[in-house]
């Protein structure tokens, strides 16, 4: 009877980020290992090929996201960003299917070695539903957060009503549908616990075994988290939220259910925001072909 494999579990995790499905190669599943390098380089390819990803971050978009190419429906000029948005959401299932690859490979072979502490043992399903617990959405520790957030979102959305809506094209409605989704569901359900596993379930983990202190773990795997979005604003956001949400992982005791239903609420209201201020800013000017640059 064949005894399944149990590599060093830093290891598993290292490899795994640097080669799809290399963790669950050192596991000896070398069946998911294909599964998983299979959906994370399809999926990031084919995105890639619709539309190069500009810059190449958690939150960089598609090049040709911001570009409307025109066309005549019903006798009037409407946009497509069809392509462009199919692009958005594949390579978000390649990037966010690596990240979570990475933490369960690693915590695979943590528990096999018997280790366990700090390290987040529910199933994947259970991680992805957390957002929906109600221990969780009635943890003042989230809940107060959220409305935080809600309320920075409001004052955001009213303050770029008052500077003035961007000139932006009138979109296909099937366009626009893509575009909700994309910005409503896909982009929370993709950052909430896929980011949580990773940068705080295995990083912020593997730098507290380093050195065992939070001023030490949360400090780097908030840079990390940070630097891994675009450059401009939205690093000094992730670099607070990141602050918070390690410091929700360790006082949990690597927990991820806290932080991961604050990232996923607090993302889903970033995106209703962008979803009401592009569809109101197409009413403002006449139908056109331009470019322009939707941030989120």
């Amino acid at each position: 009877m064949s005894v399944p494999a149990s590599p060093n579990y830093h290891a598993a995790g290292w490899f795994n980020l640097l080669m799809p499905g290399g963790g669950q190669l050192l596991l000896g599943d070398y069946g998911r290992a294909a599964l998983e390098a299979g959906v994370e380089v399809s999926a990031g390819y084919i995105g890639f090929r619709l539309s190069k990803r500009a810059p190449l971050t958690l939150d960089g978009v598609p090049e040709a996201l911001p570009v409307f190419q025109g066309r005549r429906k019903r006798g009037a000029t409407l946009v497509s960003i069809d392509e462009a948005v199919y692009a958005d959401l594949l390579q978000e299932v390649g990037i966010k299917a690596h990240l979570v690859d990475v933490f369960t490979s690693y915590r695979e072979a943590a528990r096999r070695r018997g280790v366990t502490d700090h390290i987040d043992q529910s199933t994947e399903w259970n991680l992805f539903m957390d957002p929906f617990r109600l221990e969780n959405l009635t943890n003042p520790w989230v809940y107060g957060a959220i409305g935080a957030v809600a309320l920075s979102t409001v004052l955001d959305y009213f303050s770029a009503h008052n500077a003035g809506l961007p000139s932006t094209p009138r979109i296909t409605p099937y366009s626009n549908f893509l575009y909700s989704v994309n910005y409503e569901i896909w982009q929370p359900v993709g950052s909430g616990a896929p980011e949580e596993m990773f940068y705080r379930g295995f990083l912020q983990n593997e730098l507290y075994d380093l050195l065992p202190s939070p001023f030490f773990s949360i400090p780097l795997a908030t840079a990390a988290f940070a630097f891994s979005h675009a450059p401009g604003p939205g690093r000094v956001t992730a670099a607070v939220a990141g602050a918070y949400l390690g410091y929700l992982a360790h006082k949990y005791d690597g927990k991820l259910g806290p932080g991961i239903t604050l990232h996923f609420w607090g993302v889903v209201m970033l995106g209703i925001e962008t979803v009401l201020l592009s569809h109101e800013s197409q009413h403002t000017t006449p139908p056109a072909t331009m470019s322009v640059q939707i941030n989120y």
